[in-house]
């Protein structure tokens, strides 16, 4: 997935049209509109981002961002609406659909106790996801990003989502909820996690085995074509050395392999066998990291095995 990271090329105007469909007919060739269809056109380069029913309605990433703003300051009362800033938006280049990230941006906080570790700095963020296609609906997660390498993490994916069809009755029904006691509780959690997986010791071939659960590494098929054998090996490399690093890094513990996850999630490798875009590959990470935390752990085995079969 290519990506766009400027905010301005999310905050677009989107105009409609009608779509019409070319028929031949007996030698006749006509142009007819489908009545129950329509196009979305961005305003500023006039490229169709997406066809959709005729009773879709347009949610815009502006209104989407503003309903993140809202969503911070109501969440997190123990905020304020200046320490959170809209920073950038992953998405393909056709910008049919983008998740759009707010930082609070007060202070980076050492959830690992490490003081004056660069490597250890998270910053909270919360993720918007809006699609013009009809692929998405409006969603909102809150997450952590690890400062010194860029890798993020949807960590309360649950909790803080609010799916919102684009319908007019959706649209206008929009609530938004109130799922935690504030930022503060939010972070002591989120650091107890960590330092249970720091704590947690594990092997390499362990580490290799959760990483590619997690993030739904590729396999090779039973009958795989040469360049299926080889991209795979390129794939397998690319893994071994970021795991590699990784432990070097933090040690042998399921910290590094939850490093590991995230660094693919946020520079995902370029190969036609691996599909995954960064908002799933996050939402995974933070759902195996709240799974390790409500199961007090376990055995470097049990670790290497705890993954949540319904994250997709």
């Amino acid at each position: 997935m290519s990506t766009r990271t400027s905010k301005l090329d999310w905050l677009f105007g989107v105009d409609e049209a009608p779509v019409y469909a070319t028929v031949t007919h007996k030698g006749v060739v006509r142009e007819l509109r489908l009545p129950h269809k329509k196009a979305l056109v961005a305003g500023d380069t006039g490229e169709v981002v997406g066809i959709v029913g005729s009773g879709y309605k347009v949610f815009t990433n502006q209104e989407a961002v503003e309903l993140g703003f809202r969503f911070c300051h109501e969440a997190f009362p123990d905020t304020k609406p200046a320490e959170w800033t809209f920073v950038e938006g992953h998405g393909p280049r056709k910008r049919s659909w983008v998740a759009m990230d707010i930082h609070h941006q007060a202070h980076a906080m050492n959830l690992m106790g490490s003081r004056g570790k660069i490597s250890e700095l998270y910053t909270p963020f919360v993720r918007i996801t809006n699609s013009y296609n009809g692929t998405r609906a409006v969603r909102l997660d809150v997450g952590f990003l690890r400062k010194h390498c860029d890798n993020g993490m949807i960590f309360e994916e649950e909790a803080a989502t609010l799916r919102v069809p684009h319908t007019r009755r959706g649209i206008l029904s929009l609530q938004l909820v109130k799922p935690f006691e504030g930022m503060t509780a939010l972070r002591e959690e989120f650091g107890k996690a960590l330092a249970g997986i720091q704590a947690q010791g594990l092997s390499r071939e362990e580490g290799l085995r959760l990483v590619q659960e997690v993030t739904g590494w590729p396999t090779l098929p039973e009958q795989p074509r040469p360049w299926e054998r080889a991209e795979q090996e390129r794939l397998d490399a690319d893994l071994a050395s970021r795991l590699e690093r990784y432990f070097g890094e933090l040690g042998e513990n399921a910290y590094a392999a939850f490093n590991t996850m995230t660094d693919i999630a946020s520079h995902p490798p370029k190969s036609s066998r691996f599909r995954r875009d960064r908002p799933t590959l996050e939402r995974r990470a933070g759902v195996w990291l709240r799974e390790f935390r409500r199961e007090g752990g376990g055995s470097g085995g049990r670790v290497a095995r705890q993954v949540v079969g319904a994250v997709g």
